[in-house]
C-alpha cells in the first residue's frame, strides 16, 4: 500500500510539472543535433574575401576603379619583401635574380617587377648602382638598403591561392638568409579565406558547448 502511494504521488508530481521541464532532455539534445546536422554543408562553405564586392555599385570610388581597370587592366600583385642587412649583397641579388627569371617564365603571371626588371640600372665594379634611378631607389629598394621587393601580378584566370602557392614554392626553391614576407591583395584574400574557415571550425563547437551547458544548468531541478 505504501509503495502504491509513493508511485501515485510521483505520478501526480510529474503531471504538475510543466511540459517543457518534463521533456528537458529532449529540448537540450534537439537543438544540438540540429546544429550538428547544419555543420555538414558548412564544411563546403567559402567566404568571399574580396572587400570590393561588398561595396555598393553606385559609389564613385568603385566606379573609378572599374574605369581604371578597364583602361590599364587589373593589377593586384603578390608582393614579396626581402629583409636583409644589405639588399645589394651578391647572394641576395642572385636569389632575387633567379626567382625573377623563374617567375617570368611562368604563364600564371603576367608581369614581374624586381631589381632585375627595372630599366636604367647601371652596374659599377660588379655591383648595381641604383641611387640615380627613381623607379628603384626608395621603391624597389628601401633607402637604407635593408629591404627590397619583388612584385608578381597573377594572370586573369589564376586563383589567388594558386598564385601565392607558386611564389612560396619559388622562394623555397631558392633559399637564402633573407627573411621573406608576403603581402598584396591575393595573399590577403587567401589568408582571410583560410583563417575565417579555421575560426568557424573552432568557434562553432565552442558555441555548441556553451549552449548545451547553458540549457543543462537552466533545466536543472533543485533538490
Amino acid at each position: 500500500m505504501l509503495m502504491l502511494d509513493r508511485n501515485y504521488n510521483k505520478l501526480n508530481s510529474m503531471k504538475r510539472k510543466p511540459f517543457l521541464f518534463r521533456h528537458r532532455l529532449a529540448f537540450i539534445l534537439l537543438p544540438v543535433l540540429i546544429t550538428l546536422a547544419m555543420l555538414i554543408p558548412l564544411r563546403q562553405a567559402r567566404i568571399n574575401p574580396d572587400l570590393n564586392a561588398y561595396l555598393p555599385e553606385g559609389i564613385p570610388a568603385k566606379q573609378n576603379l572599374a574605369r581604371i581597370e578597364g583602361i590599364f587592366g587589373k593589377y593586384e600583385p603578390v608582393i614579396l619583401f626581402f629583409e636583409t642587412e644589405d639588399a645589394l649583397a651578391p647572394a641576395t641579388l642572385e636569389r632575387i635574380r633567379d626567382m625573377s627569371m623563374e617567375i617570368n617564365r611562368m604563364p600564371e603571371f603576367e608581369q614581374v617587377l624586381s631589381l632585375f626588371d627595372v630599366k636604367n640600372i647601371r652596374g659599377e665594379e660588379g655591383a648595381l648602382e641604383i641611387k640615380g634611378n627613381e623607379m628603384a631607389y626608395g621603391l624597389i629598394v628601401s633607402r637604407d638598403f635593408h629591404y627590397t621587393m619583388l612584385l608578381a601580378n597573377p594572370a586573369k584566370d589564376i586563383a589567388d591561392a594558386d598564385a601565392v602557392s607558386l611564389l612560396e614554392a619559388a622562394a623555397a626553391k631558392y633559399p637564402g638568409t633573407e627573411r621573406v614576407y608576403f603581402n598584396g591583395t591575393p595573399y590577403l584574400k587567401r589568408e582571410v579565406q583560410a583563417k575565417a574557415s579555421r575560426d568557424l571550425a573552432l568557434l562553432m563547437p565552442i558555441g555548441l558547448l556553451l549552449m548545451a551547458g547553458f540549457l543543462y544548468f537552466s533545466f536543472r531541478e533543485k533538490r
